[in-house]
């Protein structure tokens, strides 16, 4: 694909759903072919990521892929560095309202539902430090041993995007932005299913 379709850096992140996978062993394919909105997209699986492995991926589910733009000629080949699993979009109508740039939570409702933590990768809340908010919760969970209770999902766009990072808590479906790496202690409580009580 050409290059102005994406970014001049030399770095990019696609979402898009997976149309097909090259190569014999389709557990390690060799190349992935997506579908995004710039169009479908062709990225290569470097040997050093199929060794170290990534989700099985399955044709139609919808993949997060971050990885290197390299310019040839007048077209780019994009090699992945990670491949995740993903929703492919929160609906903005899970919305708060702004308090100064400050975490701004939904009203907590009980649920029986799981604890989830989805977390916009697309590029805008990447460059506003989605990626260190998401490795600080992940850290967090492992440490309180959580990782059977909850589970973090990067997403697609969720709206707002000048406000990111964004992040939506599951149970209670509370959305938060402006997320700091400092406030994960707030979002994962030891009980995920109820959060009144945390102070902003």
């Amino acid at each position: 694909m050409e290059c102005s379709q994406l970014t001049a850096s030399s770095s990019f992140t696609l979402q898009g759903r997976l149309r097909r996978l090259y190569g014999k062993h389709r557990k390690r394919p060799k190349a992935i072919q997506i579908k995004t909105k710039y169009g479908r997209i062709y990225i290569q699986i470097p040997k050093k990521l199929r060794k170290r492995g990534f989700p099985k991926l399955k044709k139609g589910e919808w993949v997060w892929v971050t990885g290197a733009l390299k310019p040839k000629g007048r077209r780019c080949i994009l090699k992945a560095a990670e491949i995740r699993s993903m929703i492919p979009e929160v609906s903005p109508e899970v919305s708060s309202t702004p308090n100064n740039g400050k975490l701004v939570p939904e009203p907590c409702t009980s649920s029986s539902q799981s604890g989830k933590v989805l977390i916009c990768l697309k590029s805008d809340c990447v460059k506003r430090g989605a990626k260190v908010v998401e490795k600080a919760i992940e850290t967090l969970i492992c440490d309180r041993n959580l990782t059977e209770e909850i589970t973090i999902k990067p997403t697609g766009c969720m709206g707002h995007c000048k406000k990111g990072p964004n992040v939506v808590v599951f149970p209670g479906k509370q959305r938060y932005q402006n997320v700091k790496p400092s406030d994960a202690p707030k979002l994962i409580t030891p009980e995920p299913s109820c959060r009144k009580n945390i102070q902003y």
